[in-house]
């Protein structure tokens, strides 16, 4: 009797809570009803950005477990490459840096740059105000060669003296960045030195072919060792995004796996970074395949909003940022330049630039001597024919099959084995055999330069030998190989007349109205001549018809050097001195 009281108290007491202006009370049911719907449209207005986890928490740890091991593989592919191709790991710092050739050198100058100064400020002040790249012009070298990769977004508004903050605040927020990848080896550095942790051996090397032992040092408490080991973990990183970006286009793990693999059977062609880890695109290329995935999801996602938009936006100018072709490679998403463009990031490389003289010189018979230059490097070359008959019979072997599957020639299968057997097999040849670096006449030039020319001494010369020459030796240089500025197109022209059929004295006066102190003749570039018509006396035979007739100036200078005075020689390099007593 108690209980059924309670019961209709209770009953009462809900009907009142529930009562409002009608007599009606809300049901429980319908609460639920409304807070489910609720939930659905909160899911629908905010979607994920990784649309795999919908799948499952163990579907998506599959596909990064993947991913992930596609990156070390990757990782350590390319470094075994490195190693076995230059025997990095038992090179003497001096023998590492002279294996940076062309701009790689010139890169890795300012990373040492930076780590070697005494301190952080002021290796950052010697790179934004450097006076040795294109003597006697001091420059901001972290804005006109793209020494993005090495920089990040570290503001230093809070301990910075005077001077240096006052050409911080005049720069935009990217040129106020400082070098990320020398800051972090400082950083790694003082932390083990702290924690007495061991992160490099030493020892002693014998080179033989007569030259001395040298000591070398191997590990990432090593300042070429961190630099490219960095660059090997971006390589490893991109082409765990590479599949990634499969796995989304195809929606599936196998199409992940397809593409990837294709990737690494085509590896030579795809990638360069194993001989030449230095260079810009080694830092921006791993971005474009992120900024890829991100216009992937983005497209993907059934509601667009501003994480998407804002990955986009980060990863495309990533991927601009470090590298001065970026532009062109993002032609087809022209879009995405106005934001970089307005703030300034793409230098001042005009767009069309030169680039349209080396499209036109490629299809017509137009030639001068700035798209001779392009146009006789390899990199700019067509595509080797070779590359092209080996994708058509894969093309056509797959087509082939696909239309005749119960037909089978032995002989044709037993040729096609033999062919895969052959790319397979090599692979691990290709990273089984292993070479040495060894220059010791360009190890020679440095050497004398280092102690028989003062610190005051400027260098000109061949574009690659410049770069080594300001990253061995420290001395300024006036042409480098970052050949896309006007300006140095322009200096480096007057430097090549040293190549050129021009009287010495008209050489002379050239080079001396630049500052120059010493030339550097490297023979090959004098004499040599790769190809038909790529020889530097014929690129000077384009524009300097009236000279056609004379020997070239450097091969005269070799026999007799007035007015300058030869300084030093080997089998490789001639040094001339311009002034003397």
């Amino acid at each position: 009797m108690t209980s059924k009281k309670k019961k209709q108290a209770s009953g009462q007491q809900t009907q009142k809570s529930g009562s409002g202006s009608t007599a009606q009370p809300k049901t429980p049911g319908r609460f639920k009803m409304k807070s489910k719907q609720k939930d659905e449209s909160a899911k629908d207005s905010s979607p994920s950005l990784v649309p795999f986890t919908k799948h499952g928490i163990g579907y998506a740890s599959l596909v990064l477990i993947i991913a992930a091991s596609f990156g070390i593989f990757q990782s350590y592919h390319v470094s075994r490459m490195f190693e076995n191709e230059r025997f990095f790991s038992h090179l003497s710092a001096l023998e590492r840096e002279l294996s940076f050739r062309t701009e790689m050198g010139l890169y890795y100058s300012y990373y040492k740059t930076i780590v070697e100064a005494p301190t952080f400020l002021d290796g950052v002040h010697s790179v934004m105000n450097c006076n040795v790249t294109e003597y006697p012009d001091t420059i901001n070298t972290l804005k006109r060669l793209n020494l993005y990769p090495e920089a990040g977004p570290v503001q230093l508004k809070a301990g910075l003296n005077g001077e240096l903050y006052k050409q911080l605040q005049g720069q935009t927020t990217t040129q106020r960045a400082m070098v990320v990848l020398g800051f972090a080896f400082r950083m790694y550095d003082s932390f083990t030195t702290s924690f007495n942790i061991h992160t490099k051996t030493c020892y002693t090397v014998n080179r033989g072919y007569n030259q001395p032992p040298v000591q070398s040092c191997e590990g990432m408490g090593e300042l070429s060792f961190f630099y490219v080991y960095a660059i090997f973990y971006l390589s490893g990183l991109m082409i765990s995004m590479f599949f990634l970006l499969c796995f989304f286009l195809s929606g599936s793990i196998l199409g992940g796996l397809i593409g990837t693999l294709s990737y690494l059977y085509n590896h030579g062609e795809c990638t360069r970074v194993m001989w030449t880890p230095p260079l810009r695109e080694s830092f921006s290329y791993p971005f474009l395949v992120f900024q890829l995935l991100a216009v992937t999801l983005t497209i993907k996602s059934p509601k667009v909003d501003w994480r998407h938009m804002s990955l986009v936006a980060i990863t495309t100018s990533l991927f601009m940022v470090p590298w001065q072709f970026a532009q062109f490679a993002l032609l087809t998403q022209i879009i995405a330049n106005l934001e970089p463009f307005i703030y300034q990031l793409p230098n001042q490389i005009v767009i069309w630039a030169h680039i349209t003289s080396i499209l036109r010189s490629k299809f017509s018979s137009f030639r001068n001597f700035d798209t001779a230059l392009y146009t006789c490097a390899p990199e700019f070359d067509f595509l080797d024919p070779e590359i092209l008959k080996n994708e058509w019979d894969i093309m056509m072997a797959t087509k082939d099959k696909k239309e005749n599957p119960k037909m089978s020639d032995p002989e044709s299968d037993e040729e096609e084995t033999e062919d895969l057997k052959k790319r397979v097999n090599l692979k691990p040849h290709a990273e089984a055999t292993q070479g040495e670096y060894n220059n010791p006449e360009q190890e020679a030039l440095v050497e004398w330069i280092n102690t028989k020319t003062p610190r005051t001494a400027v260098f000109a010369g061949a574009m690659p030998t410049m770069a080594t020459v300001k990253l061995c030796t420290g001395r300024a240089i006036v042409n480098h190989p970052h050949y896309e500025d006007v300006g140095i197109r322009e200096r480096t022209h007057k430097v090549y007349q040293i190549f050129s059929r021009k009287p010495p004295a008209v050489v002379w006066q050239t080079l001396n109205s630049m500052k120059v102190t010493h030339v550097v003749v490297d023979v090959q570039w004098c004499r040599g001549r790769p190809k038909a018509g790529c020889g530097m006396v014929d690129i000077w035979d384009l524009e300097d018809e009236e000279n056609r007739s004379r020997p070239s100036c450097c091969s005269v200078l070799m026999d007799n050097p007035a007015p300058f005075k030869k300084a030093f020689s080997n089998d490789k390099y001639y040094v001339f001195q311009l002034h003397h007593r």
